[in-house]
């Protein structure tokens, strides 16, 4: 796996040159760096591939709560 980080650290740094930016060796560790953090904050593969724990269904009341800033009142009339 390290081998395979070093190279996508290296293509972050390409893709920053591509795009004009300087010093891209220190903003592409910044980058690979926060999304390591980011990733280390996610369920673990396992957990995220085991069905039982993804079918978690909600109630159309539910919605404005667990998910809000979206008119879900409006999206799912919408859909009909």
């Amino acid at each position: 796996m390290k081998d395979i980080r070093t190279k996508y650290q290296a293509h972050i740094s390409a893709m920053l040159k591509l795009a004009g930016f300087d010093d891209t060796d220190t903003r592409s560790k910044r980058i690979f760096d926060l999304e390591h953090a980011i990733a280390e904050k996610h369920v673990s593969l396992e957990v995220d591939q085991d069905v039982h724990k993804a079918n978690n269904i909600w109630k159309k009341a539910e919605f404005a709560a667990k998910a809000p800033g979206l008119d879900w009142t409006q999206y799912f009339d919408a859909r009909a």
